[in-house]
């Protein structure tokens, strides 16, 4: 195996009862949203996206929230950010998305200013900025917002937007961690593993990656497969490496994908199934993982879980060499 998105559920049965209106289920709710109500006219809007007590309708909960949004209700205007962010019913529009959280975060919306300054970050929709990011991070940490206090930690960790500074960055760590954030647990754990940070220690390393685990960390679910697949401080058990690494890949995580595409391949801790294979590492591959990418060349080679097509094939090969030589040339990579 490999060392290194959640299904949909099925809807309820069909019913010759129609759905309840948003009126009906919430008490009047759609008539106060209707009259102007920003608070009613958000709570319509998260309604149609859950499907809480009506049909799931993506186009009316954007058009609820922009309404209140557009009214200056805080929290709506996050809500649209996060539609535009993540691309819910509708195109990812990282523009739009962070116009959205600045208006939030201006009001003092301690998520929208976490995801702001990630934005700022990683220069999504905005230029790059790490001094816009730390501010928009320190903004939403000091109101206790976990997520914003561990990427605060990192960026005194990376001296990025801020002067390199360890201690401080084990500060906001321990804060992240100690509320219950998943990635600070994470973040912390992997500092207990490394010994940076912190003094090395694999107890409180993974007595944190199961607390990140139990959030449903990506990573941390990953890293919980390996330590079973390798027999680290617990019996070595397949069975168990597979489940925590179908975890993670169903959270996003592309090396739980290649893991878990690996698994069946091999008939590894699980069933062999040829086609479920190829469905994970593709998936895998399609994120840019080397490994997986080699493994579905093969399989579009040979015929295995997909129809066999020697173009495709050689398609994926050529990807993953210039992906190789990308790697290689940013020092990422060892030359194979």
């Amino acid at each position: 195996m490999k060392k290194k998105k959640k299904k949909k559920k099925y809807g309820a049965p069909r019913t010759s009862k129609r759905p309840q209106s948003v009126a009906e289920a919430g008490g009047g709710v759609e008539a106060a949203a209707l009259e102007g109500d920003p608070e009613a006219q958000l709570v319509l809007a998260v309604r149609y996206v859950n499907g809480d007590g009506v049909a799931v309708d993506l186009a009316r909960g954007l058009a609820w929230a922009r309404k209140a949004a557009l009214q200056g209700e805080r929290k709506a205007q996050t809500v649209v950010g996060m539609f535009y962010f993540h691309g819910i019913g509708v195109d990812v529009d990282y523009e739009q998305a962070a116009q959205w959280y600045r208006k939030a975060a201006d009001q003092g919306d301690a998520q929208a200013r976490c995801t702001l300054g990630a934005m700022y970050a990683d220069g999504l929709g905005v230029e790059r900025d790490g001094l816009l990011a730390a501010y928009w991070f320190m903004k939403s940490a000091i109101q206790g917002f976990g997520r914003a206090q561990a990427y605060l930690a990192g960026m005194y960790e990376d001296g990025f937007g801020v002067p390199f500074d360890p201690r401080e960055a084990l500060v906001w760590l321990r804060r992240s961690a100690a509320q219950g954030d998943p990635e600070g647990q994470y973040r912390l754990a992997r500092a207990y593993a490394e010994g940076s940070l912190v003094a090395k220690d694999e107890s409180r390393a993974e007595w944190w990656l199961r607390k990140a685990a139990a959030g449903n960390q990506p990573e941390a679910l990953y890293e919980l497969g390996r330590m079973y697949e390798e027999g680290r401080r617990v019996a070595q058990d397949d069975q168990e490496a597979v489940a925590w690494y179908r975890k993670a890949a169903e959270r996003g995580d592309v090396d739980g994908q290649a893991s878990v595409g690996l698994a069946y391949l091999e008939g590894r801790g699980i069933a062999q199934d040829d086609i479920l294979a190829f469905f994970w590492l593709e998936t895998a591959a399609g994120q840019d993982d080397v490994e997986a990418q080699e493994h579905v060349a093969m399989m579009y080679r040979e015929g295995r879980g997909v129809v066999k097509d020697e173009e495709k094939a050689q398609s994926w090969e050529r990807r993953r060499a210039e992906l190789v030589a990308t790697l290689i040339e940013q020092g990422r990579m060892e030359p194979e």
